[in-house]
């Protein structure tokens, strides 16, 4: 009877490549939860011979997590071809700023009747 396979992906690479795994599968996970999108995680092994009974085993781990989406920028172009924050065809307004006035003392006032 074989081995299971549990057993196996622990020797690989002295037990590396399990705990790649777990903390691949943790990381997936939680990029799926945040993003409320699908990821892909891949294990591929390669076997090939070295020797007359001996085998050379490696693995690969890919991790196909979402990512969250980017912020958009709207900008404008200008005669040029350049971007601009601001519309170069739109008039700006001579806005500036004003300070505020200081807070007045309110004067306490005495008990109000209700009516």
């Amino acid at each position: 009877m074989s081995r299971p396979f549990i057993e196996v992906l622990a020797d690989i690479e002295g037990g590396r490549l399990l705990e790649d795994l777990t903390s691949g599968l943790t990381e997936l996970v939680s990029q799926v939860i945040a993003v409320r999108k699908g990821g892909v995680m891949t294990l591929k092994i390669g076997v090939s011979p070295n020797g007359e009974t001996s085998v050379e085993v490696r693995a690969k781990v890919d991790i196909n997590a979402p990512e969250p989406p980017r912020e958009r920028t709207i900008m404008f172009a200008d005669e040029f071809g350049g971007l601009r924050r601001h519309n170069p065809r739109q008039m700006h307004l001579p806005l500036r700023e004003i300070s505020a006035a200081p807070l007045r003392d309110v004067p306490e006032t005495k008990e109000l009747k209700q009516v």
